[in-house]
């Protein structure tokens, strides 16, 4: 209550005093639902984020950030105005969480959002979300700076055919990390494609780089020569 009370207070003060009624509220409500996750998590026995001087600090001070921490935060997260904060716990967390939340944040969001969305996917898949992985990769509206880390994400959601598959259809969308991703768990039958892909013309240079080194990390895998 003290905290909500805070808030109202300096809503009533300048410059929030000229805000419409319901432009007011919103903010009310945004800066609520953030106290309402901070307060929730304390009250579950987890430390207060306000006692730390950055983020980082106290993702690690909960660390392993466990399945009731990351409960606490699914329930919060379709609810804050700025989700980053939220996103980066599930990123670090072990847990295997519904992924399917991420998915209105991912629509909802700016291009920053959009990409941390991904990197939140990539460095801990979620479940329940294989299908939608592969349709944001393959839809070329978005670009790098949105998804250009989901070719390393699908070769972790999917078994390694399904993502050779994938990969090589959405290719020339994000082409740099899909070649490291294939570099990755390609096998012989990947070489000639990738060899095809170097006569394409790319805008990056450093993409040919990065097909090479797919094609060699390949061929060192199957000891080819």
């Amino acid at each position: 209550m003290e905290a909500r009370d805070r808030r109202l207070e300096r809503l009533r003060q300048p410059p929030f005093d000229h805000l419409r009624e319901l432009e007011r509220l919103e903010i009310l409500n945004n800066e609520m639902a953030d106290d309402g996750l901070r307060l929730d998590l304390v009250q579950a026995g987890y430390p207060d984020e306000l006692d730390f001087p950055h983020l980082t600090a106290y993702i690690n001070a909960v660390k392993p950030l466990p399945k009731k921490f990351v409960d606490i935060v699914l329930n919060w997260i379709p609810k804050l105005k700025f989700k980053e904060g939220a996103l980066n716990y599930l990123r670090e967390t072990k847990e295997k969480y519904d992924g399917r939340v991420l998915i209105s944040i991912f629509n909802e969001g700016s291009k920053q959002v959009k990409w941390q969305v991904c990197d939140a996917i990539e460095y801990n898949p979620p479940l329940n979300i294989d299908n939608w992985v592969r349709e944001i990769y393959l839809d070329n509206k978005y670009g790098y700076e949105e998804t250009g880390l989901l070719p390393l994400a699908l070769i972790k959601l999917l078994t390694e055919n399904q993502a050779r598959e994938v990969l090589k259809l959405g290719f020339d969308h994000h082409p740099g990390t899909t070649s490291l991703a294939l570099g990755k768990i390609g096998n012989v039958e990947d070489i000639s494609f990738l060899e095809g892909k170097l006569q394409s013309k790319f805008e990056n240079k450093y993409t040919y780089k990065e097909i090479k080194k797919a094609i060699s990390k390949i061929k060192t895998k199957y000891k080819l020569s």
